[in-house]
């Protein structure tokens, strides 16, 4: 049946009753008739099976689900509902807003269909729904299906709200007084030159002091069967008379158009601009990129694209498409919403594997592209369902529906805040370090091909902050966060994978969250910490980091910190898988104290045994304890680094390394219940070097 599509009348809706199951999509907050559990959580917890046919809104919310489903258990076919009594396999979550738009989140429990695979999995997707509004709405349209807007990003209409915006902002007009620049940048050693009378491409190398506007772009490299053309010392001569267009990838080629619309002649490209091959020049102008993309007019963000084979300029994946769904209601007139999917970059904190497979390769979750993305004075986001303009003053959705549902996370806006704004030394220092901890956890959340580039992708962040920050910097953590700044832990988040060993090529010393490759979450304890007793208190003799002069924020050859504390012998063993955590016994001994503590402890890889002492494990080490955890006994030594109130005590556990003489970091501690008889009576104060 096709229908004409009208809107009930206020009068006509006022004689039905609400639905006792989707509540008419009525919040929580002023609906009576919620229940004390929709309360307390602020949401309706819907079961499918409940909802009525005869409902438009419960009819839409089956209809999501249905379509969902379908797509999960194609995507994740190596799952099956789970069909045990007592267990509910599905449900929604609901919260509808007082302006008529509702996010319902579906969630799955599944099972493998291979029984000898044990465990279940925890699957969701949100969908934002809104009152379709009538630009959208076709001018007839099946009731009950589905109508796929069929969106693309490269429409009249997307292109032009990147060109108004660039010229607001760079006019800055209205609210974007912060982002106008009354000089042009400097061009970057090479761009990329579009010629406005042929408009063919070639690689361009300004003289000194030369000025223009260029777009930057920011992308996903892939694996390397896809990796895209790039400058190497063989091709460099080739590139600077004529860069062969034919070889682009699809990326390039959607950027090069996009630039030639918005009237820009340069375009600088990492694998074009820098000579891949030549590792002085790669040395040389990855510390340049803070400055690049701080500088470039415009960066433009390749967010859904995997690799250069995939555009981003192309029609939206039919998951991320808006849909137009129109149900009759009680009263028999039709109902019409709009609903899609929004890329959360929130599901990589709670399990990207349970939430899109693909979502692992993309942009938001690469290393490179966070400085990429932090340091650009204007950036627009290409993403899988949305075009979204960010700048120092505002972030701006075409979706403009969802920038009303969308919380504003504007690091840029902060960071100029701390350059900028008025604000005392200890203020300006607190926020640094706020901001500091906040990039770092987001930063070894990311995955990155090269584990030696961990310390170079972040450089230009670092280079950005280091005038708000005292003192050097040694390997991710700044001179004036020591001693404290060495208590970061690895957080446990639901989706990563477990802690594993540590490679054999050298990243960074043991102490520095850099040195651990895998991607996963670092946190942060220590700036809530207060200082130990002196007696206590860890002193910082001497810290060194061999580095580039060229590069000061990028890669290190080696590193110590020497410190003047007590350390504490302590033995550790496995309870449980060391993948889960092991469990630390601190034994002071009787003459030191009285009693034994058990603390916890958050190991920072997989550890291994040697000579007696704990050590991170490399590729090469025994960890035959795995098959009986009952075998693993080794010795350590506890820090101690700061405490939380009187009891509450925190530091890194460390293992010795003979050969190097010194010692290296195995993990974090917390201990709880640290009072005057359990602690040592007179501790011993020693030198010890770190590494």
């Amino acid at each position: 049946m096709v229908v004409q599509v009208d809107p009930p009348s206020p009068e006509s809706r006022a004689v039905s009753s609400p639905c006792d199951i989707c509540h008419d999509f009525q919040p929580v907050e002023t609906n009576p008739r919620a229940s004390p559990i929709d309360r307390m959580f602020n949401l309706y917890n819907i079961d499918i099976d409940s909802l009525r046919d005869e409902c438009a809104r419960c009819s839409l919310l089956k209809t999501i689900f249905l379509r969902l489903q379908s797509s999960l258990l194609s995507e994740y076919d190596e799952f099956e509902p789970i069909n045990r009594e007592g267990t509910q396999s599905n449900g929604i979550w609901l919260d509808p807003k007082s302006d008529g738009t509702a996010l319902a989140r579906y969630t799955w429990n599944m099972q493998f269909k291979k029984r000898d695979e044990k465990g279940d999995t925890y699957f969701y997707r949100e969908m934002h729904i809104y009152p379709a509004v009538e630009s959208e709405i076709p001018k007839s349209l099946t009731m009950k299906k589905l109508h796929n807007t069929h969106w693309s990003p490269k429409s009249e209409e997307s292109i032009q709200f990147v060109k108004d915006l660039l010229q607001t902002c760079e006019a800055g007009q209205g609210d974007h007084h912060r982002c106008h620049s009354e000089h042009k940048p400097l061009l970057p050693t090479r761009v990329i030159r579009i010629n406005p009378e042929d408009e063919s491409l070639s690689l361009y190398e300004p003289q000194s002091g030369e000025t223009g506007d260029y777009v930057a772009l920011s992308h996903c490299w892939g694996p390397p069967s896809r990796q895209p053309i790039r400058t190497t010392q063989d091709t460099i001569s080739q590139m600077r008379a004529s860069v062969p267009e034919s070889e682009l990838s699809c990326v390039f080629k959607d950027t090069i158009w996009l630039s030639k619309q918005l009237g820009v002649q340069y375009v600088w490209i990492d694998s074009l601009c820098i000579i891949q091959d030549d590792a002085g020049d790669w040395e040389i102008e990855s510390a340049k990129m803070a400055d690049y993309y701080s500088q470039a007019n415009l960066t433009v963000a390749a967010e859904s694209s995997m690799d250069g084979t995939i555009p981003f300029l192309q029609e939206t994946p039919d998951r991320w498409q808006r849909m137009i769904y129109s149900a009759p209601d009680q009263d028999g007139h039709p109902l019409t919403f709009s609903f899609q999917e929004h890329f959360s970059n929130e599901a990589f904190f709670r399990g990207p594997y349970n939430y899109w497979k693909g979502g692992f390769n993309i942009l938001p979750t690469r290393a490179w592209t966070l400085q990429e993305s932090v340091l650009s004075r204007r950036i627009v986001r290409f993403a899988l369902s949305d075009v979204i303009w960010e700048c120092q003053s505002t972030i701006v959705h075409r979706d403009s529906s969802r920038a009303l549902r969308v919380a504003d996370r504007n690091i840029r806006r902060a960071i100029y805040a701390l350059h900028n704004l008025e604000a005392s030394d200890e203020e300006r220092r607190d926020g640094a370090s706020s901001v500091w901890e906040s990039l770092v956890t987001t930063y070894s959340m990311r995955a990155i091909t090269y584990d030696p580039d961990k310390l170079p992708a972040f450089s230009g962040i670092a280079a950005s902050l280091a005038p708000l920050f005292q003192g050097r910097y040694f390997a991710g953590i700044w001179e004036a966060h020591l001693p404290h700044g060495l208590g970061w832990s690895t957080a446990r988040l639901q989706g990563y994978q477990p802690v594993r060993c540590i490679e054999g090529q050298y990243i960074a010393p043991s102490w520095s969250w850099a040195s651990l490759p895998q991607a996963i979450a670092v946190e942060f304890m220590s700036r809530l910490g207060e200082e130990l007793e002196p007696d206590f208190h860890p002193k910082v003799l001497e810290a060194f980091c061999d580095r580039s002069e060229k590069a000061p924020f990028g890669r290190v050859r080696s590193g110590y910190i020497l410190l003047e504390a007590p350390i504490f012998e302590a033995t550790l063993t496995c309870q449980s898988s060391p993948n889960r955590g092991v469990r630390c016994k601190l034994d002071f001994g009787p003459e030191d104290g009285e009693g034994d503590l058990t603390v916890d402890f958050y190991e920072d890889c997989l550890l291994a045994e040697e000579y007696g002492f704990a050590k991170r494990a490399t590729p090469d080490s025994r960890v035959d304890y795995q098959k009986d955890l009952s075998t693993f006994r080794a010795k350590a030594w506890i820090l101690w680094l700061y405490k939380r109130g009187e009891t509450q005590w925190s530091g890194i556990v460390l293992g010795l390394d003979e050969l190097a003489e010194g010692f290296e970091r195995i993990g974090y501690i917390m201990a709880g219940g640290v009072t005057a008889e359990t602690r040592p009576k007179n501790p011993v104060r020693r030198q010890l070097k770190l590494i």
